[in-house]
């Protein structure tokens, strides 16, 4: 029998939040003028916000796959995307009074609420639907970008030519395709294939406060960043 939750999620989770809070100091700093680096033009920086991204996006379609094991409870699975959707418009209003030339119009929270509704006719789609449907969301968008897109009611789409500056643009050409892969690797730890993995417990800390964190992702990812904008300011 395994166990309700899978401990080596959250503590992934939690690292994937270290990472988001490294990046967003930084990215505060560099606002504020208290670091030369412009974080938000530098490749490195850049290539660590991507790679935070992805994790939460891959993650949260593990997650996906975990939660419905047992079958598909349709009023917590949409109370689920609600919270999480309206996660997205409290932050789409934050970044419009904090920086309104570079609002998140559809930021990762945007996406995962959207993924998740999009998810619903896949969660028993044969896996290799899924990797086909994954690997064209991945490499699709080369193909179907077009300056037909790029009016503000598609940017959700990711194939505009192009994009307003954003503190956070994460559409769906190409990050559902990580949140499809997400769900083929959460079919994969039901299929036993990890067995050790559902019996691992995070016992030696930093495992426990991460696991922590991760239980408690969308309530950090929220508050995290008024807490060290509002101590810069202090500052």
């Amino acid at each position: 029998m395994k166990p309700a939750r899978l401990p080596a999620l959250d503590v992934a989770r939690g690292v994937a939040l270290c990472g988001m809070a490294v990046f967003h100091i930084a990215w505060d700093l560099s606002a504020f003028g208290l670091i030369a680096v412009a974080v938000a033009a530098e490749p490195g920086w850049m290539l660590l916000a991507r790679l935070v991204a992805g994790s939460f996006l891959l993650l949260s379609g593990v997650s996906l796959s975990l939660a419905t094991r047992e079958g598909l409870r349709i009023g917590p699975y949409l109370a689920r995307v609600g919270r999480i959707g309206a996660a997205a418009a409290l932050v789409s209003l934050a970044s419009w009074w904090f920086e309104p030339q570079g609002v998140i119009i559809f930021g990762i929270l945007h996406c995962m609420a959207l993924a998740g509704l999009l998810a619903l006719p896949l969660l028993r789609a044969p896996d290799w639907a899924l990797a086909v449907l994954a690997g064209f969301m991945l490499l699709g968008g080369g193909v179907l970008r077009d300056a037909a897109f790029n009016a503000k009611g598609w940017l959700f789409l990711g194939l505009a030519t192009k994009v307003a500056p954003s503190a956070d643009y994460i559409p769906l050409f190409p990050w559902f395709g990580l949140v499809l892969l997400g769900m083929l690797a959460g079919r994969w730890l039901l299929g036993g294939a990890a067995g050790r993995l559902w019996h691992w417990q995070a016992r030696d800390q930093p495992g426990p406060a991460l696991a922590w964190a991760g239980r408690h992702s969308l309530a950090i990812y929220l508050l995290h960043q008024p807490i060290l904008i509002g101590l810069l300011m202090a500052l």
